[in-house]
């Protein structure tokens, strides 16, 4: 059975924080009541924006970054992936194939009522995103089954309006000519930060308009503090580490994934971050034909190497979902190197320094050893890509 990245991304999520203590969060006690609630992760819009064939491709992130979205009164919850679509290197235009939107940005927010809400941008851009996206987000508002906000700011037409569907939910859309952002928002307390949900409605409106009107950007993404050395995940998997592994050329659009704060592993008192990164090979998009190559990485940066040593030791000591790890043929880095079975599909597991990884490809072979050596090119890459 093949599983999807996402889905493996969310189930492996699942099966690491199962091991540790998130943080102020589930009632912990004593020294942990001390670490967890700090957002580690700053993402800072305002570098040259990367090109998408002959556009200049707008970033979601860098239209409503982090400490943008605060100011409206949210809290980004520190133990929750951010997840986040995006060009990180220029596509030229032969290979700037149309797909769906030209980038995301997914934030999960605190709330009393139910531990997490979330705001979901998706940017629409040609020519990645069809021309006809655009026009019908253009005419969402006008068209919405409920009363809608609409207004023209700085040449961006803004609407925002309920979603009847959805308890605390809002719909918005912001749009100029050349990009469309459509927003889906879910807000169930009565208040953030001292202000009405509605007005922090209004606020992120008017934080969506203050992104377009700058135009496009791109986005430095780093952590701080303890995790200052932490490397960004698609510069560990980057093209040439896909391309080590898939024949054909990588393409320059990724998807990543990252943990604002740090989870702590219950009875050793270790720390870590984690961040994740999926490419795949540069090819046209066929609805009725298999997707392209890829690979979903998984990194967990950890404050020492010997916590690192024990998650691996458990993790290619036990089974999951019912499945024995198999030790890998192929030895992989500092320590243990196996291969573990997420519900149909082998991931590679290994520890390099303070990092381990979790490789898992588009395409499984059903036979993990084959796996392993499919994978074992683009780990090395890695490897030699970490700090």
């Amino acid at each position: 059975m093949v599983l999807s990245l996402a889905v493996a991304a969310v189930v492996v999520l699942l099966l690491g924080v199962g091991m540790f203590v998130l943080g102020n969060e589930g009632g912990t006690s004593g020294a942990q009541d001390e670490r967890g609630a700090e957002r580690f992760l700053q993402m800072t819009p305002g570098g040259p924006a990367v090109r998408y064939g002959d556009a200049a491709a707008y970033d979601a992130c860098a239209v409503l970054p982090p400490d943008a979205l605060e100011q409206t009164g949210l809290e980004i919850s520190p133990n929750r992936n951010l997840e986040h679509s995006y060009t990180k290197e220029d596509v030229a235009p032969d290979q700037a194939f149309t797909g769906n939107e030209m980038s995301g940005c997914d934030y999960l927010v605190q709330s009393a009522t139910r531990g997490a809400d979330n705001v979901s941008l998706k940017l629409y851009q040609q020519p990645r995103s069809p021309r006809s996206e655009l026009e019908w987000i253009a005419g969402r508002a006008a068209d919405a089954d409920v009363p809608a906000e609409i207004r023209t700011d700085r040449g961006v037409q803004v609407g925002y309006w309920r979603d009847s569907d959805q308890e605390g939910g809002w719909l918005m859309t912001a749009v100029r000519p050349e990009a469309a952002v459509h927003a889906v928002i879910t807000l169930t307390d009565p208040e953030y930060g001292g202000r009405p949900a509605e007005q922090v409605v209004r606020d992120l409106s008017t934080r969506l308009v203050d992104g377009l009107a700058a135009g496009p950007s791109a986005l430095e993404i780093a952590y701080t503090g303890p995790y200052a050395d932490t490397p960004h995940p698609c510069d560990l998997l980057n093209p040439a580490a896909l391309e080590a592994s898939f024949p054909g050329e990588a393409s320059g659009w990724v998807r990543d994934t990252y943990l604002p704060g740090e989870l702590s592993m219950a009875g050793t008192g270790g720390y870590r971050v984690d961040t994740g990164c999926s490419r795949s090979i540069a090819a046209e998009k066929d609805i009725y034909g298999p997707s392209p190559d890829g690979i979903r990485a998984s990194f967990m940066h950890w404050d020492a190497p010997e916590a690192g040593r024990e998650h691996l030791a458990t993790i290619c000591g036990r089974a999951t979902f019912g499945k024995e790890p198999v030790p890998s043929d192929v030895r992989i880095g500092d320590g243990e190197t196996c291969l573990t079975d997420l519900i149909g599909d082998w991931r590679l597991e290994f520890q390099a320094g303070k990092t381990t990884v979790t490789l898992s490809p588009t395409h499984a072979p059903q036979d993990p050893q084959q796996v392993a050596r499919l994978l074992e090119p683009a780990a090395q890459e890695i490897i030699r890509n970490l700090p």
